[in-house]
């Protein structure tokens, strides 16, 4: 026998690992449709500006949480023709990982560049950074850098692959820069 609020933690717990194991699933069978049968694209033209607006909004409580800075920089009129869920997921899963690998007083920023052919959005931390020998890697599939963090903290080493599906499917290019100690650059390069 147990008391109300055992069984009700128990059945708390029960339901948050569930949804973890969703989206875990969830994660696998996208980048498995993305590999194998070329996710069909609902392009719609899109104000970059606005939408990374809309998500520094939704990740700026969970930044303020862990004391970092979540800026980003954009110049007004800069338009995009892609699948405006898939660019946000994009998004969304760099700045998930660099809030995970950012220690408390760090910033993040979201920097756009633009030229006649492409639309460059980096998602720059000062957190913890990639070794040198381990960055090409970050792009496979459970690759986890930082074993011991990433473990503890449930993450399972699909944001990075999910992202480089969707450049993939966009027919851009993901890359990138870090330094152990100074942070990490992840660069999505979308072509206009």
């Amino acid at each position: 026998a147990r008391s109300h609020e055992e069984y009700q933690d128990t059945l708390v717990s029960i339901v948050e690992e569930s949804q973890h194991l969703s989206s875990i699933v969830g994660s696998l069978l996208f980048l498995a449709r993305a590999r194998r049968t070329r996710v069909d694209l609902e392009r719609h033209q899109i104000d970059v500006a606005t939408e990374l607006t809309v998500i520094r909004n939704y990740f700026e409580t969970s930044a303020q949480e862990v004391e970092l800075s979540l800026t980003t920089q954009c110049a007004d009129g800069l338009s995009l023709e892609v699948d405006r869920t898939l660019f946000q997921r994009a998004i969304s899963n760099l700045i998930a990982n660099a809030i995970a690998h950012t220690p408390a007083g760090g910033q993040i920023s979201i920097d756009v560049h633009a030229t006649e052919e492409t639309v460059v959005i980096e998602v720059r931390d000062t957190g913890e950074g990639v070794p040198e020998d381990e960055q090409m890697r970050v792009f496979d599939r459970f690759y986890r850098a930082d074993k011991a963090r990433t473990a503890a903290s449930g993450r399972m080493g699909l944001g990075l692959p999910i992202a480089k599906s969707i450049m993939d499917l966009h027919g851009g290019d993901i890359s990138l820069r870090s330094k152990v100690g100074h942070g990490t650059i992840v660069a999505l390069c979308f072509p206009r």
